[in-house]
């Protein structure tokens, strides 16, 4: 017996996969195959969700044991949980996460039960892709690294655009400034030219008034 199961990013779902799983594996099984499907690492904790047709999160089956909450129930551990024993319906739902930090979730439903395994065919077994699968961050913000040779050229760029705007600045001043002391000087000039029509034209200074 054969559970095929569609497997979709919540996010995205056209990014699709369709993976081929023995009763027998494991929830480990499953993770492992999942990760592969999709190219990412082994390298963050991810947890399977029990759920219904409303994708309410039931029963959680955990990679491991993180000790994050104290309880007297012990966890449902992804290696000790088979598939078999959580399948309850024809179309039993699952939502996977992956990293608890990006929080990868992935959605789960059982398309269908074949009854006999295919020949040739080794289980686990990715039997049709459709999208490719995001980048996995590994909870690391991806930017990109400046050289130190490339940061010393930006640096000294930065420095002679500063330079360059305060020469500018400092010409644009002084050149304001004599522009205003020119029109100073012409007013004066104007004054001389206002008065002296007026009191200057036949006026000696021995004439006594």
């Amino acid at each position: 017996m054969i559970y095929r199961f569609k497997i979709w990013f919540e996010d995205d779902d056209e990014i699709i996969r369709w993976i081929d799983m023995k009763p027998s594996h494991s929830f480990k099984d499953f993770h492992t195959e999942i990760l592969k499907s999709i190219n990412f690492k082994d390298t963050e904790p991810a947890s399977f969700f029990l759920s219904n047709d409303q994708w309410a999160k039931g029963l959680e089956i955990t990679l491991e044991d993180m000790g994050f909450e104290e309880s007297d129930s012990p966890k449902n551990l992804m290696k000790d949980s088979l598939l078999k024993n959580h399948i309850n319906d024809p179309h039993q739902k699952f939502i996977y996460i992956n990293d608890f930090m990006q929080m990868w979730t992935l959605m789960i439903e059982l398309q269908s039960i074949i009854a006999e395994d295919v020949k040739g065919v080794t289980y686990p077994h990715l039997y049709k892709s459709v999208g490719k699968a995001p980048r996995q961050q590994s909870g690391i913000i991806d930017f990109p690294l400046i050289e130190d040779m490339e940061f010393d050229n930006l640096a000294e760029q930065l420095i002679k655009e500063k330079g360059k705007h305060r020469s500018d600045s400092e010409f644009s001043d002084n050149f304001t400034f004599d522009d205003e002391e020119d029109n100073f000087e012409d007013d004066e000039d104007n004054d001389d030219d206002e008065f002296g029509p007026e009191y200057g034209d036949g006026y000696d200074e021995n004439e006594s008034f």
